[in-house]
Parts: structure tokens; sequence; C-alpha cells
């Protein structure tokens, strides 16, 4: 699953999601368009604060994280 679908499904907003792993809104969607590269650090981050692991966003698994 994307972080963008991710995201809907949480039912956040960017702003929120943004506030979430400390990035501006716009940061996050530069990220969600993939026109910038999540470092590893960042993706753990994004995966928290959508309850997710980071291996469903990386790999499409909707594992929730534990």
């Amino acid at each position: 699953m994307d972080i963008k679908e991710a995201r809907k499904r949480v039912g956040i907003s960017q702003a929120e999601l943004a506030r979430r792993v400390g990035l501006h809104q716009s940061g996050v969607s530069r990220i969600e368009r993939g026109t910038r590269a999540l470092s590893v650090a960042r993706l753990r981050r994004f995966a928290a604060a959508l309850g997710l692991s980071p291996a469903a966003l990386l790999d499409g698994d909707q594992e929730r994280a534990a």
C-alpha cells in the first residue's frame, strides 16, 4: 500500500500526517507523488504515524504494526 492510500484509509489529511512525522504538508505531497525520496528513518516515522509496519508501505503488505 502506498503512503497516500494508507493516509486516506486512516482518514487523516496531508497536513495531519505532516505534523505527525515532522514535515511540512508540501513535503508529504511530494513524497506521495514520488518526487521526493524517503530515507529508512523517515519511512519508519511514516509507518508509525499510519499504524503500519514499514514493510506494509514498501511491499503492499497491509499488516498493522505490532
